[in-house]
Formats: structure tokens, C-alpha cells, sequence
């Protein structure tokens, strides 16, 4: 666990300089610092975590931008790392005014919307594709499915805040970071098919490298698949 640490710490340090090389490359800054933000969300790690936020806030990234890039990663790596990575944002920000009471019913009567709002976002990204998702999920289980499009497309992945290509590309780096091949070739398509390019994939699979650097040679190679199957 020591080791762990150290290994993490070192990374911090070294996090910046490392990021900002890639800045030549696409996508282009803000977005890449977005998805980094996701992309240490999902590690979970306090160490990267405080130093990606700390990146993104020194371009001048809105603390409102960076809360859409975490709060959507709650799909992915689950409410505990979402919630941790709030708290890190919130801890490096100014004293924020009280909030108001949690409006327990500020959603209701929103579903229809949602789902509507969720087919049609899930139909962009997995095009042909879509009617197979829909029916893989039902045979695994009816209830993921349905809140799948109405909760992860329709509730989370449909807000404003952020345009769906940069969610996606957030979305790639935290599945890149969590280990998971077949999520991370789905999205990898639906970036594509939602007119992200080849060397912005590249981009966020080299910036996933800098937290998992172990996992970049099947990064790679997932992405030579998904590529060839689109030739």
C-alpha cells in the first residue's frame, strides 16, 4: 500500500508537465483536461484527483464544467468516487455561501423527457447498433436497460453543461481507467459515431496512460479493432 502511494504522489507531481506536452495534440486543451478530471474520478486516487482539478481550474475551467464532467462519472465508477471527487473540488474552491435544503422533488414529473431525451441521445451514439443494445440489456435485465436510457442517457448524459462529444470522450477515460474492454470499445464507437476523430481518441487514451500506464497497450489495440471493424 506504501509503494501504492508513493506511486500515486510521484504521479501528481509530474501530472501537469505531462498533460500539457499533449496539448499539441488533439483534443484540444479544455477537453482534454475535462476528461482528465474523469478520468482521475474514476481512479480514485486523492493524489490525482486533487492535481487534475487543480490543472483544469489554472486554464480557467469553471468549477460548473468541471462538477459535469464528475457528476456524470457517478455512471461509471459508482457514487463513492463521485462524491470524493466533489469534496476535492469543493475543498480547493472559496468558501461557497450556504445551500439551499435538498429539493427532494425538484425531478418529479420528469421521466418522459428523460426517456425521450435518453433514446434519442443512445440512438446517436450506437447507430446501427442501438436495436442490439436493446435487446442484449433486456435479456440481461429488463431493469438495467430501461435505467440505463432513462437515468445514464436521458437523466445524466442529456444535461446541458457539456456538449455530447466532450461527455463521450469524458466518458472514454474514466472506462479506460476502470479496466473494463467491452464499455470502453462501445464508447470508443460512440465517439465515432458521434464525429469525434481517430487522433482524439488517441489523445484521450495516451492521457488514461498517465494514470494507468499498464493498460496502454490494450488501449491500443482495442482501438486498432474498433477502427478496422469501421473500415
Amino acid at each position: 500500500m506504501a509503494g501504492s502511494s508513493d506511486h500515486y504522489r510521484h504521479l501528481a507531481r509530474n501530472l501537469e508537465t505531462r498533460v500539457a506536452e499533449m496539448d499539441r495534440q488533439p483534443p484540444d486543451p479544455t477537453t482534454r483536461r475535462l476528461a482528465l478530471v474523469a478520468a482521475a474520478c474514476a481512479l480514485g486516487r486523492p493524489e490525482p484527483m486533487r492535481a487534475a482539478l487543480n490543472i483544469a481550474l489554472s486554464l480557467g475551467l469553471s468549477p460548473e464544467r468541471l462538477r459535469e464532467a464528475i457528476l456524470q462519472t457517478y455512471l461509471f465508477a459508482g457514487y463513492p468516487r463521485a462524491i470524493n471527487a466533489l469534496a476535492a473540488l469543493a475543498a480547493l474552491l472559496p468558501p461557497q455561501k450556504p445551500s439551499p435544503a435538498l429539493d427532494l422533488e425538484a425531478d418529479r414529473g420528469r421521466e418522459r423527457e428523460w426517456l425521450d431525451r435518453g433514446q434519442a441521445l443512445c440512438r446517436r451514439v450506437y447507430g446501427k447498433a442501438y436495436p442490439r443494445l436493446l435487446d442484449s440489456m433486456a435479456g440481461l435485465s429488463p431493469d438495467l436497460g430501461r435505467w440505463m436510457i432513462l437515468e445514464g442517457y436521458g437523466k445524466v448524459l442529456s444535461r446541458p453543461g457539456l456538449d455530447p462529444v466532450t461527455r463521450e470522450l469524458a466518458a472514454v477515460a474514466a472506462l479506460a481507467v476502470l479496466r473494463v474492454p467491452p464499455q470502453l470499445g462501445a464508447h470508443l464507437r460512440g465517439c465515432l459515431q458521434m464525429g469525434a476523430s481517430e487522433e482524439m481518441l488517441r489523445g484521450i487514451l495516451a492521457l488514461a496512460a498517465l494514470l494507468v500506464p499498464e493498460e496502454a497497450a490494450g488501449h491500443r489495440r482495442l482501438l486498432e479493432r474498433v477502427l478496422e471493424r469501421r473500415r
